[in-house]
């Protein structure tokens, strides 16, 4: 959608929000330029953009890696969708010419500057964590989860929405949300977890290894270690010392990122039958570090039976390292798609506490599995995405 709040002077603000326009999930970190002028923004973490100082008669100029580039007027004070549909273009038949790839010397850069940037570095911290998940169960085709969906066939027929980028019918099973404080220690390795707030609805039930795993694991992602976990397998980080060796990196833009000049590196496997991502990261210009990352994998990566995971961090300089605070994470495997939202706030660093404290790994509060806990009232999280916003009313049915 498009707002345009036009001012005196016949200039406009225009904010609005870039969706897929298969999946409708938002799209985030998409350029959005002004008559191909190189002025412009790039979309938040949900998909939201903002600008102001646009003139009647202007066009924005979208585009993504993945999808094909779309051209919206912007002389209009009416509220519209912007989807914006995959392509089917390959990044890797890019043409580059002779000599040496700007995008390389930003890698080496970054390579430089990871000992500063990296959270790993820290002794300590601790942090006021937000998380969802939500869980969608689609037609089973499988002989071993078959008897799963069957009780629910009247459920599904019902209530299911569009997930994945195929827009494939699932029934909203279950959702979770927590708040919970997160202490860290790095020697020797330890963490303690304290759960303030916890609610749940939907399908009570244990759910299967692969649900266990992605919904235990998904939010401990670091770009700017050489290589990152999912599930049990490792794999190629595009900002590894040793990315050259796995992927082609493409400089494609310079823009603004919260008052952060950022460049804009687009990253594709070489070999696609190896661990590896492919996406678009943003680094700051005077630090190196990861500002932004979307990354995905699909089926070739031979995780069990995912299909296609796909991750989104938004870092932020805290002062003593570049920490994720923003992730969002979906997995769609088989026949379960699933997602995760998470958001850190209130981050110390180097507090070390005493070995007994992180003894007690898990901790709740009394109170904190009380759905009407009017602590709930004051929380205030980013946007669910428009498969979880329709989701939601229907584990309510």
């Amino acid at each position: 959608m498009i707002l345009v709040t036009e001012n005196a002077f016949s200039q406009h603000s225009v904010s609005g929000r870039i969706s897929d326009a298969l999946t409708h999930e938002p799209v985030g970190f998409a350029n959005v330029i002004v008559n191909h002028s190189g002025k412009g923004t790039i979309s938040d973490f949900d998909g939201f953009f903002e600008m102001s100082k646009v003139f009647p008669g202007d066009t924005l100029f979208i585009s993504f890696l993945g999808y094909e580039p779309r051209e919206i007027p912007v002389d209009t004070a009416k509220m519209i969708t912007i989807p914006i549909f995959p392509s089917v273009y390959a990044l890797d038949e890019v043409v580059v010419k002779p000599g040496l790839n700007p995008a390389h010397l930003i890698l080496k850069n970054i390579w430089r500057n990871n000992d500063q940037n990296n959270m790993n570095k820290l002794k300590a911290y601790e942090y006021e964590k937000y998380s969802r998940t939500m869980v969608y169960f689609r037609k089973f085709n499988y002989r071993d989860s078959a008897s799963l969906i069957r009780p629910l066939k009247n459920e599904f027929n019902n209530h299911s929405v569009s997930t994945g980028e195929e827009g494939i019918p699932a029934l909203p099973a279950y959702v979770s949300e927590n708040i919970s404080d997160v202490y860290y220690t790095k020697s020797p390795v330890r963490e303690a977890v304290h759960i303030k707030l916890v609610r749940s609805d939907g399908l009570a039930f244990k759910g299967t290894d692969l649900v266990s795993q992605l919904t235990t694991k998904q939010e401990n992602f670091n770009f700017l270690n050489n290589n990152v976990q999912i599930i049990d397998k490792a794999f190629v980080s595009p900002a590894s010392r040793f990315g050259l060796l796995y992927y082609k990196y493409y400089l494609i833009d310079s823009m603004y990122l919260d008052n952060t000049w950022c460049y804009e590196i687009r990253f594709v496997p070489k070999r696609k039958e190896e661990a590896v991502f492919k996406g678009t990261m943003w680094i700051t210009d005077t630090t190196y570090a990861i500002k932004r990352i979307s990354a995905e994998i699909g089926k070739k990566s031979d995780v069990n039976f995912i299909q296609r995971i796909k991750i989104q961090q938004d870092y932020s300089n805290i002062g003593a390292c570049w920490f994720p605070v923003k992730e969002r994470f979906m997995a769609d495997a088989a026949n379960i798609y699933i997602t995760n939202y998470s958001e850190k706030k209130n981050i110390e660093t180097d507090k070390v506490l005493p070995d007994s404290f992180y003894k007690r790994e898990l901790s709740i509060e009394p109170d904190a599995g009380e759905k009407d806990n009017p602590l709930w009232d004051s929380v205030v999280v980013g946007s669910l995405t428009q498969t979880d916003s329709m989701a939601l009313p229907k584990l309510n049915h």
